[in-house]
């Protein structure tokens, strides 16, 4: 890899970012997932001392469906991850991947100073990784 094969986490990342509030129902959090076509849903912080959250199909499966619970009875607070890894928008991809891979998590927000930029998964950048 050379120089030029330098590809930052803000190269791949996502900027059209869907947000809502934790007081969403999970069938809401479903409805924006398949009308977006999307696997997750960033959760607004509720300050400024706050973090963000998400709540993706996996947490969907393991806490409302595995546990038999009604879709519009849970909450996004109650199902979604928080708070959620983010990445500076410069760090290399490479670094990105290796440092998801060792925390278990394929999903992350990317950050610069606390102001949201974008979101990136294992998938935008193995895909748009150099071979």
């Amino acid at each position: 890899m050379t120089e030029n094969d330098y590809i930052s986490v803000r190269d791949v990342m996502t900027t059209d970012l869907q947000m809502m509030d934790g007081l969403a129902t999970i069938s809401e959090v479903l409805m924006m997932m398949r009308s977006e076509n999307i696997g997750s849903v960033i959760i607004a912080k509720r300050d400024q001392q706050d973090e963000y959250g998400l709540v993706t199909v996996g947490d969907i499966a393991r806490n409302v469906i595995s546990h038999n619970r009604a879709a519009d009875r849970v909450s996004a607070y109650e199902a979604m991850t928080k708070p959620i890894l983010t990445l500076d928008p410069d760090m290399a991809i490479k670094y990105a991947v290796r440092l998801l891979n060792n925390l278990g998590v394929d999903t992350a927000l990317v950050t610069d100073k606390r102001e949201l930029m974008g979101i990136v998964t294992f998938k935008d950048m193995v895909l748009r990784h150099p071979v």
